[in-house]
């Protein structure tokens, strides 16, 4: 918990006062009201909603420890946020991390979240922004870390508030589908595929029509929705293997969290499960989040083969955004990441902030200093 309860300032160019006042994450029932309608107020992504939220004190509430913060004027919530401390160490040092939202969980357990933001009613985005920051500069922390932050007021006031402090930011590009537009034109998705991207596509699903007609199937119950899940994590895990990389789906709590969110959003259908298949062959797996028809595509397994002709992602992909124009959604997002097939496959792109802002202090300076030189001792 925050050593400060509560503090209070006047709002600029507003006459009256914004307060933020910190609650313990054990009061999340009675504030999960509160965060709901601000939600509903609000234009934040599917990573602020209550349900995400929620689910993530579920899984790592008790092991961080989280603030609620509800910032107020005249007596009325307009904005909200998480504050998550932690106390990272190497050796005999560690730092105060202070993190925003649902994160600064260990990174093998990482939930990924992206479009983070302060969570605030429609047109008071600047004035909880400044709320929240000045909060901010009367706790005790080290560094603050704002992970998958959308470029808006909350990202500008914190980057003016913290001048002096040392700032490390990484900007990564978002690329997503204009289903809207495509809509409007009358055509199809595939339209907006041009050359060499659209031969390769049309040639892979022929490759896989010799196994039997491409479908698309949606998880309409829990029981379906779980299975997919677990073919997809299966597919995940495998990849992972072959590459040599880390899978996160070997995270218990990783799993949990997402086993917790689809048991809780499949019927308000703002998770989606699809599996893309060729006659009993699965192409691929996706699990997406929806929200204010926005399809956010979050995860997803591919049946991988030896034959250097098949692309199964390309094919799944396709189908599903087809499928999500259909559906009547708006836009789809392939969130953070420059990969080429979301370069080719999309008709935008936005970008996310991942920032760090460091005091000066000596044990800071060391905790980096060890890090870096950890980093350079694996390479060598």
């Amino acid at each position: 918990m925050l050593a400060a309860s509560h503090t209070v300032r006047p709002a600029a160019a507003l006459d009256c006062e914004i307060k933020v006042v910190a609650h313990d994450s054990s009061q999340w029932e009675s504030i999960r009201p509160i965060w709901s309608e601000l939600v509903e107020a609000s234009k934040c992504s599917f990573f602020v909603t209550a349900e995400w939220i929620e689910t993530w004190l579920e899984v790592f509430g008790s092991h961080l420890d989280p603030s609620i913060l509800i910032v107020e004027r005249l007596g009325q919530p307009i904005g909200a946020c998480l504050l998550v401390m932690r106390r990272p160490a190497r050796g005999f040092l560690s730092i105060r991390r202070m993190s925003m939202n649902a994160s600064g969980e260990p990174a093998s357990d990482t939930t990924y979240v992206e479009f983070n933001d302060i969570l605030s009613r429609a047109g008071w985005e600047g004035p909880v922004a400044e709320a929240v920051v000045e909060f901010l500069k009367a706790q005790q922390w080290d560094e603050l870390t704002l992970e998958g932050f959308t470029m808006g007021p909350a990202y500008e006031s914190f980057k003016a508030a913290f001048p002096t402090l040392l700032t490390g930011e990484t900007v990564h590009t978002c690329h997503y589908v204009d289903l809207a537009a495509i809509r409007e034109s009358g055509k199809a998705y595939e339209s907006v595929l041009k050359g060499k991207a659209l031969k390769h596509l049309r040639q892979n699903r022929r490759y896989y029509s010799e196994s039997g007609p491409i479908e698309l199937q949606v998880a309409k119950d829990l029981t379906g929705a779980f299975a997919m899940f677990d073919e997809l994590a299966e597919l995940s895990k495998a990849r992972c293997v072959g590459k040599r990389r880390w899978p996160i789906f070997s995270s218990p709590r990783f799993v949990a969290f997402h086993r917790a969110l689809i048991r809780r959003c499949l019927h308000q259908g703002t998770v989606q499960l699809l599996r893309v298949s060729a006659g009993k062959e699965t192409i691929g797996i996706l699990y997406n989040l929806v929200l204010r028809g926005k399809v956010y595509f979050y995860q997803c397994g591919y049946g991988y083969s030896t034959d250097a002709r098949l692309s199964p992602g390309k094919v799944a992909l396709s189908q599903t955004i087809q499928y999500c124009l259909d559906a009547g959604y708006d836009e789809f997002d392939f969130l953070s990441g420059g990969a080429k097939y979301k370069q080719w496959m999309s008709t935008g792109s936005r970008t996310l902030a991942w920032v760090t802002f460091r005091k000066r202090a000596a044990r800071v300076w060391l905790l980096s200093a060890f890090g870096r030189i950890k980093a350079s001792v694996k390479l060598t």
